[in-house]
């Protein structure tokens, strides 16, 4: 909320400062109008912003996160929910942005945690920088649900990560496809997993889908699960 209202403020007086530029220095009139327009549209953007988050700094408790080796808290209010990493069934990393630096401009959407008791927590933008909340708990999110992760294959059952990505013991089935663990090759760039495979004719590997981070359960677990695994059926 601070920063917003600082940033409508260096608005407000970007505005100023074209208007005054007008009677004292020969301006483009053309430039001139494109740059107070511009002034005015963000001043009007952020002051919308500064409402909003004045109103949910009013209208939401507090909320405190805490993240430790063995697990975390999770305090709403007066509320407060504590959970080891073992407890963690599913992760959905959907939190996205733009970012200057160090300097979260934008976020939106939300990394949801889903736990073994059917509690769903969200870190969403008010929450703070969703890349650093990602860079902490991924680590030991991809422990707990690659281990998971590879019991259940051990046992011969599938695991389901996307509509349309199934792991087996022997594979992948990647929408009607069925990908032997031995001819793939599997990248997690950004905001993208990338599957590919093997292609017999030249050699090469073969881009056969891409997925969004966001729409895909336990991707880290199951990025650290695939690369051992193609690894040893190589």
């Amino acid at each position: 909320c601070r920063r917003a209202f600082l940033l409508m403020l260096l608005a407000l007086l970007t505005l100023a400062a074209l208007e005054a530029a007008r009677t004292r220095v020969a301006v483009d009139p053309i430039a001139l109008d494109l740059g107070r327009l511009a002034a005015i549209v963000l001043a009007a953007v952020l002051f919308v912003r500064v409402i909003v988050n004045f109103i949910r700094w009013r209208t939401r408790p507090d909320e405190l996160i805490r993240i430790y080796d063995q697990g975390f808290t999770w305090q709403h209010g007066t509320e407060q929910h504590k959970y080891s990493w073992g407890k963690l069934v599913t992760i959905r990393e959907g939190g996205r942005g733009l970012y200057l630096g160090q300097r979260a401009l934008m976020q939106w959407g939300a990394h949801v945690l889903t736990l073994d008791d059917k509690q769903v927590l969200k870190f969403k933008p008010r929450h703070g920088d969703m890349r650093a909340f990602i860079r902490a708990v991924r680590p030991y999110a991809a422990d707990v649900t690659g281990t998971r992760m590879g019991r259940i294959l051990r046992q011969e059952k599938p695991v389901r990560l996307h509509p349309r990505l199934v792991a087996w013991p022997g594979g992948l089935a990647v929408g009607k496809k069925e990908l032997p663990w031995g001819t793939l090759d599997i990248d997690l760039e950004r905001s993208r997993l990338i599957i590919r495979a093997l292609d017999s004719k030249n050699g090469r590997y073969k881009t056969v889908r891409t997925y969004p981070v966001s729409a895909v359960d336990n991707v880290a677990g199951f990025y650290e699960l695939a690369t051992t695994t193609i690894e040893n059926h190589r």
